[in-house]
């Protein structure tokens, strides 16, 4: 009897198999949407090893792996287009309320507490003598990387708002570039604008590739050194 109970259980497994096979190919791929800013803010062995790991775990579903800009991705955010997101933890935070939900989180080498790890830095050029707090940078140009971003430019528009000015009419003009923050610190130093917003930790990342001398900069509305290392202008 034992041989046949074996031979009937392997024609059991045979037989089913073709079912749960057609079961997954009936699903569509799981989509995965990572923030086209990830690849430089973090190593990409961990972005890489990241989606193995998802792909591991969704197994036999397919997964699919997408990059998109940070717009985009809000828009797929709001319409539920996507099953996993990859992007800033502020990003995630902002729409927690339509059901999206933190399932990992990566923190900061630089910042002691994962929950203070987010601001912005606010830059002008060290020999702008005029420039000296956030009153001063009323009705200036400014240039940032996204609208929509925390670190490089909602954070340093809270503190604007914290000093009593609506952030919507508080510079004469912003211009957004993107993930080219070299210029934004460019711009600064020649005069094109006259207030930078970076993230935190960019600054010491471009003074690591010998981008910009620190000396040639003053940081305006300068936060004590307590949860993070990098300078930072913002509440995190």
């Amino acid at each position: 009897m034992k041989p046949f109970i074996l031979i009937s259980l392997i024609a059991v497994e045979l037989l089913c198999a073709p079912v749960a096979f057609a079961e997954v190919k009936a699903h569509p791929p799981l989509v995965f949407v990572i923030n086209s800013a990830v690849n430089p803010l973090l190593n990409q062995a961990f972005v890489n090893e990241t989606i193995e790991t998802i792909r591991r775990n969704v197994y036999p579903r397919r997964l699919e792996v997408k990059y998109a800009e940070l717009l985009e991705i809000e828009e797929m955010m709001e319409k539920k287009t996507a099953d996993f997101y990859l992007a800033t933890s502020s990003t995630v935070r902002r729409f927690q309320d339509i059901g999206l939900r933190d399932m990992v989180t990566a923190s900061s080498p630089f910042s002691k507490d994962p929950n203070k790890s987010e601001g912005s830095l606010i830059i002008v050029d060290a020999d702008r003598k005029d420039l000296n707090t956030i009153d001063d940078l009323k009705g200036k140009k400014a240039e940032a990387g996204r609208v929509t971003a925390f670190g490089m430019y909602l954070a340093a528009m809270g503190e604007v708002a914290k000093a009593g000015y609506n952030p919507q009419q508080f510079f004469s003009g912003t211009s957004f570039y993107g993930l080219d923050r070299d210029k934004i610190i460019e711009d600064a130093l020649t005069g094109k604008a006259d207030v930078g917003i970076l993230r935190v930790c960019y600054l010491e990342d471009a003074v690591n590739r010998k981008v910009v001398d620190p000396t040639r900069l003053k940081f305006i509305n300068l936060q004590p050194e307590d949860e993070h290392i990098c300078l930072h202008s913002t509440a995190l």
